[in-house]
């Protein structure tokens, strides 16, 4: 038999050997928040990214990091701040963020170079496989851009889903509940939008009237190879509806004219491009004309290998006149450039007095009627008009018309 000493001594070391794993647990759970926090600002100094973390939180379902903001290193001029981001289990295959804003500002075109480089990066970095598929999601987040003229664009209700079957291969569904963008000169929206990115192609569509999601709007959709398909459908609305002010294109301030437009093609930089047009504005009031007018354009433009596309088939109506236009529309980032010609046809005289007479008031109708039904009075003569306009969607206060009439008008009174 040993010793009581030695017994006592011996139930000591296996105590304090059963009470090692729990200790070091303990310890564990202590440092972890420490070593998550460390390693994660490390990684995201690596992909280019300055990051504070005000707390972590470790638990069986995985790590959440809390009141986390970032900031570009690479790219100035972009920033984040997230309330939280969940990363499930250890493996790290689903990340969830919530309340994120996002803040753009500087040039657009750095700025679309500098995410470019950051998206790129974080494909390989993060990206899954066919057999085991990383997942973000993103909910109820902000983004705006402002730029160095005074733009500004902001998306709000943002929500993405992302799913990475390796890098360039990702499923990618997301909505936009609010869309505003304003410059100095205009405001725009507040539009909603849906995209989608799935097998290498890509959709896209723009709800003008977001309380009708299957209303006025546009559709883009990148496939896979070929050319970028364009769909614009707005039955007839009022500018206001739309969330456009008409000095925004251009058009007159004063009245509230109505518009539709139908178009459909598709634009390509290697191949043929080919759109169809259908537009009606009612109600326009120009400055210095006594009524309001409306107008309508119907046409076609084609091009082959990216050059600009010639309109062909195109005809606009203003008011009584009908008028043949010519001419180029070249597609940018801000829209379009249009440099067209037109000319009229000849319109009788006295087809456009009788147009007159009956917007002038009985009387003057009454008067013509009596004229042309006695043969005492007829009006004589022909008139026709020809013109130049340039537009750009970038710059539509700086659109110019130039144009000449020629009209050989007269009145007959008793066949003299």
């Amino acid at each position: 038999m040993g010793a009581p000493g030695h017994k006592r001594g011996r139930s000591g070391v296996v105590i304090a050997s059963a009470l090692v794993p729990v200790v070091g647990a303990v310890a564990a759970l202590f440092l972890l928040p420490a070593i998550v926090r460390s390693r994660a600002i490390a990684e995201a100094r690596e992909a280019g990214f300055d990051v504070t973390i005000d707390r972590v939180g470790v638990g069986l379902d995985g790590v959440t990091l809390h009141d986390v903001t970032a900031k570009a290193t690479r790219t100035p001029g972009i920033s984040a701040r997230a309330s939280e981001v969940h990363v499930a289990g250890l493996s790290a295959t689903k990340a969830r963020v919530t309340g994120l804003t996002a803040r753009l500002e500087g040039p657009r075109d750095d700025l679309e170079v500098g995410l470019a480089a950051i998206l790129s990066d974080h494909r390989r970095r993060f990206a899954g496989t066919p057999a085991k598929p990383r997942q973000l999601s993103v909910q109820g987040a902000r983004v705006t851009w402002e730029g160095p003229a005074g733009e500004r664009l902001a998306a709000a209700d943002v929500a993405v889903e992302i799913a990475s079957h390796g890098a360039g291969v990702e499923e990618v569904h997301g909505s936009v509940g609010r869309l505003e963008l304003a410059t100095p000169k205009a405001e725009v929206g507040p539009w909603a939008s849906t995209f989608e990115r799935r097998g290498g192609a890509s959709r896209v569509r723009l709800a003008f009237v977001p309380a009708v999601p299957d209303g006025p709007g546009a559709l883009l959709i990148w496939p896979r190879s070929g050319a970028t398909e364009l769909s614009v459908t707005i039955p007839r609305s009022s500018f206001r509806d739309l969330g456009v002010e008409p000095a925004a294109l251009g058009l007159p301030a004063g009245g509230a004219p109505d518009v539709q437009v139908s178009l459909r093609g598709a634009l390509s930089d290697d191949a043929r491009s080919e759109l169809t047009f259908d537009a009606t504005l009612w109600g326009l009031r120009p400055a210095g004309l006594a009524r309001a007018i409306d107008v309508h354009l119907e046409g076609t433009a084609a091009s082959e290998g990216g050059k600009p596309l010639e309109l062909a088939k195109t005809n606009i109506t203003v008011g009584p006149f009908v008028a043949g236009v010519t001419g180029t529309v070249t597609p940018h980032a801000g829209g379009f450039q249009l440099d067209a010609m037109f000319k009229t046809l000849p319109m009788p005289c006295e087809q456009l007095a009788r147009s007159e007479a009956k917007n002038m008031g009985p009387l003057a109708a009454t008067l013509q009627a009596i004229g042309e039904s006695t043969g005492a009075l007829r009006v004589t003569g022909a008139v026709n008009a020809s013109g130049v306009v340039a537009y750009d969607t970038a710059a539509p206060e700086a659109a110019t018309l130039s144009w000449m009439a020629k009209e050989t008008c007269g009145v007959s009174i008793f066949g003299m």
